[in-house]
């Protein structure tokens, strides 16, 4: 079997930062050290420095040492003038000065035996100055040379409700949490700390775990996070914004081993070109592109939120109530319009309506008048009580045919109870822990002009409650979607990748390129696809007339078809524009006239001639395409989906990184936006997916240990009756 290793050298800059024997120290250290220094402790309210004092105070049980080069005395401690005054070992510090004397102290602080230092002011790489540059580099010199790892810099630290807390402002301008079960990571402060203050103000108020801002991650990043939260039993879901990756082949590698343990949300900008470039004046983050991005994350496990709102409408769902088991939706409202719209939804993300068991309508009916509907949706009508809503949810919670209920509420209809009554016995009902499926309640307007209504007081509990049934349905999709991920990945029991030829493959690409050539012929391409398994037309190379048509003769006694001949030269790109290409050839006689004709014209050019291939036609099926290209952020990836014209039309394919296993590959055909054209429309045989995604696991091994290759497309790929797929064009293009 086949196998990856990423590699442990992270890379910033063009500049060789940390070994793996540095990488493999655990950031727990940050938050487990008995003792910190804080570098730039102040005793004048309001300060940064001063904030920090407070919050170690507060937070922090260990021993605590203060630095400042003026001295004095803080909460009835010394203040010593620098890290070599401190009597004992330091085990941790909190760097909180000016960019220009930082990166000597923090080198204090690792003469003094310090492993774990968290830089907080900017001045650094985020610059884009070569003095900012140089700053950085120096500081990553240092924390190789001591074996220390470092958070920051530029960044606002960390922050545990039991344990510790740098970040620097007031409580007047950040409100925190209390503990719970999330673990955050952020390259923005700012953004992490909007979200600290969007679960303290609109949430109960115990929410965080663990709580990391990195800045510009000189050394700690994404990567050892996740590691680290993987691992962490207080971590029980993880949340964080990111606006590009440091190694993005990494960090899908660490997300798909991460995500079978605990589930990831991430909210990643950068999606469009503004975004990007927003981004890079930023915190020079590199922004991939988009659709590559969210295939590889969605192949990685990771829910990714597509708005603000996700982070905490899904996180709230996985905190307090089980993921969905399927697709199956029961909407209960007492508005028809309302249900329509909701059901409209449940379509748009390809979730289910199904119908109800005989056994509940059978209870509907003798529960409710006979004007209330028991379709899916259950239409109770703008004559519900409360209770009338209660009994249909308990209904459709208990009906075997049902995986999640959405409750569509109309809070101004007469028979409903006033806002602080209806949500208590919803809450009763179908709140926390209340349920064996998810509930979900979409609020429809409202009477009350104030905080005190339905959707607020049942979010403050915990509940799943949303303004509209888009948004609703859309966090459902990413449940449902995360839920059969695990599913799928369960069922992998073992990686297998096809036994290829790759010394020969690299001896075949370095002899084109020795000859001063970077694409393949078509005869080339062909022969790369016969030491990988891949199957091609029968195809021969021809000078002779004759030859070309007693080769045809011989294949036509084997099975009837049609043959198509094509001049081989790689300084011809558009065969067709110049006379390159004859179709529908049909017998021998006629093969060896084209042939003979061809040879005449081309040979005499001055160009590389090769001669002219003869092959059979493959005859109309379903078109497919495999691609591969190495992209910028991710590495050689592979690009697969359906094919011929269809290519350009709908665009639908799926991204993998390289190499891909067979199985993985499978997988992913999940994502096809068109999937129901694979899978036998109309009529038309199914694509043969284990063949199809072991082609493209050939394919991604060439561009993984192939690094003359900077891009492959075949394209169309057709699939015959009897479920073969042959490779009818293709493009290599090389590089030196």
């Amino acid at each position: 079997m086949l196998s990856s290793k990423v590699s442990s050298v992270v890379r910033n800059g063009g500049a060789r930062l940390f070994s793996s024997s540095l990488r493999d120290i655990s950031i727990k250290g940050f938050f487990a050290a008995k003792n910190y220094a804080i570098v730039g402790a102040s005793v004048k309210p309001g300060t940064m420095g001063n904030i920090i004092c407070e919050n170690y105070k507060r937070t922090f049980k260990g021993e605590t040492f203060y630095i400042n080069p003026k001295g004095g005395e803080l909460y009835g401690q010394p203040i010593y003038k620098t890290p070599m005054d401190v009597p004992k070992d330091i085990e941790a510090a909190v760097v909180v000065i000016s960019a220009k004397f930082a990166v000597p102290v923090a080198e204090q602080c690792m003469k003094k035996g310090a492993k774990y230092i968290i830089m907080i002011p900017g001045g650094f790489n985020e610059t884009k100055t070569e003095e900012g540059r140089q700053k950085q580099r120096k500081l990553v010199e240092l924390a190789n040379q001591y074996k220390c790892r470092i958070i920051g810099p530029n960044c606002m630290g960390v922050y545990d409700p039991t344990s510790i807390d740098t970040l620097f402002v007031g409580e007047e301008g950040l409100a925190k949490p209390g503990a719970g079960p999330v673990g955050i990571f952020s390259q923005s402060g700012a953004i992490a700390s909007a979200i600290l203050n969007e679960l303290a103000g609109r949430f109960n108020d115990g929410w965080i775990s663990k709580f990391i801002s990195f800045g510009n991650a000189c050394d700690v990043n994404e990567m050892d996070i996740m590691k680290y939260y993987s691992e962490e039993p207080s971590v029980k879901q993880s949340w964080a914004y990111l606006e590009g990756f440091r190694d993005g082949a990494a960090f899908m590698k660490v997300a798909k081993e991460m995500t079978m343990k605990k589930p990831m949300l991430l909210l990643k900008s950068n999606r469009s070109a503004a975004g990007a470039k927003a981004s890079a004046s930023h915190s020079a983050s590199l922004a991939a592109n988009d659709a590559v991005c969210d295939q590889l994350l969605k192949n990685s496990g990771v829910i990714r939120c597509d708005i603000w709102r996700d982070l905490f409408n899904i996180g709230r769902i996985l905190r307090y109530q089980p993921l969905p088991q399927g697709r199956r939706v029961a909407i209960v409202t007492d508005a028809g319009g309302f249900g329509v719209l909701i059901a409209d939804a449940v379509d748009q993300y390809k979730l289910k309506l199904v119908d109800f068991t005989p056994d509940t309508v059978k209870r509907f009916r003798s529960t409710f008048p006979p004007y209330y509907q028991c379709a899916n949706p259950m239409d109770l009508t703008g004559s519900a009580k409360t209770e009338d809503m209660i009994k249909a949810g308990h209904l459709a919670l208990e009906d075997p045919n049902i995986d999640v209920v959405v409750m569509g509420l109309q809070p101004i209809a007469p028979g409903l109870a006033d806002a602080d009554v209806m949500a208590k016995t919803l809450i009763e009902h179908f709140g926390p822990g209340k349920t064996k499926k998810p509930f979900m309640v979409v609020e429809f307007g409202g009477k009350f002009p104030d905080d005190r209504t339905i959707r607020n007081l049942l979010k403050e509990a915990g509940m799943a409650v949303y303004p509209g049934s888009e948004e609703a349905m859309r966090v459902l999709d990413k449940l449902v979607s995360y839920k059969e991920y695990l599913d799928a990945r369960k069922s992998v029991t073992s990686e297998t990748y096809p036994e290829i030829d790759v010394r020969q493959v690299n001896a075949l690409f370095d002899k084109v390129l020795q000859k001063g050539r970077t694409t393949l012929t078509e005869i080339e391409g062909y022969d790369v696809f016969s030491l990988c398994g891949i199957k091609t037309p029968a195809y021969k190379l021809f000078t002779s007339g004759k030859e070309a048509g007693d080769f045809v003769e011989q294949q036509l006694r084997a099975k009837p078809g049609k043959f198509v001949a094509k001049v081989v030269s790689p300084d011809i790109i558009h065969k067709t524009d110049v006379g390159g290409v004859s179709l529908n050839i049909k017998d021998g006689e006629t093969a060896s006239r084209v042939v003979e004709a061809m040879n005449a014209k081309f040979s005499k050019q001055a160009i590389e001639y090769h001669g002219i291939m003869v092959s059979e036609m493959v005859p109309k099926g379903l078109e497919m395409m495999i691609g591969a290209n190495r992209d910028a952020t991710f590495g050689p990836i592979t690009v697969s989906g359906l094919g011929g014209v269809l290519v350009e039309v709908l665009k639908d394919v799926v991204f993998n990184m390289c190499p891909v296993s067979v199985e993985d590959a499978t997988l992913s055909l999940k994502n096809l936006k068109n999937e129901r054209l694979v899978n036998g429309f109309r009529g038309q045989p199914a694509l043969n997916k284990q063949l199809f995604a072991q082609y493209t696991s050939s394919i991604s091994r060439i561009m993984s240990e192939c690094p003359q290759v900077s891009e492959i497309d075949i394209n169309p790929l057709i699939q015959g009756h009897d479920g073969s797929l042959t490779a009818v064009d293709s493009v290599f293009r090389l590089k030196h």
